[in-house]
């Protein structure tokens, strides 16, 4: 289970606590049907998650159906007026397509690591002398980061 969503044969299935009913439901995502399935535990979620997806595809060969939901490829995007202009602005002085830069952006967040870096240079000066030492050094966006061992000793 990752970030809410359970995962089986390359389907997934989002994850939701009715309070009312004290248990859990799971809901199948990107296919051509509407499967909701709950459970007690999350064990018992994944179980019944993995049995709805065997039962589904038996289903669709049976019938000859395609289980996936088709995408287009295309989406709508909503960034505002100004990011877009200056998207637009870069884009043109970049002498690249808007639609290249936003493919590339969605291909660095789906394959790229979730843990986010930001290099910064640290000046630091010295209590006892005048001299001003500078090296570069990493930050997270996360409070319990804490650098790794590259970062420690300067090496990354």
């Amino acid at each position: 289970m990752k970030n809410k969503l359970l995962e089986y044969k390359g389907y997934c299935a989002s994850i939701n606590v009715s309070v009312e009913d004290g248990c859990l439901f799971g809901k199948v995502e990107f296919i051509n049907d509407s499967i909701v399935f709950g459970a007690d535990t999350v064990p018992e979620l994944q179980s019944t998650f993995e049995a709805e997806i065997e039962d589904y595809l038996d289903f669709c060969k049976e019938v000859g159906k395609n289980p996936d939901k088709t995408m287009t490829g295309s989406f709508n995007v909503r960034i505002g007026a100004d990011l877009h202009k200056q998207a637009v602005t870069r884009a043109k002085t970049d002498d690249v397509a808007l639609n290249e830069i936003i493919k590339k952006a969605v291909d660095q967040y789906v394959n790229s690591p979730s843990e986010i870096h930001n290099h910064v240079t640290v000046s630091v000066q010295s209590t006892d002398t005048k001299s001003v030492t500078t090296q570069p050094y990493e930050i997270s966006p996360y409070p319990a980061w804490t650098p790794s061992e590259e970062v420690s000793n300067g090496s990354h």
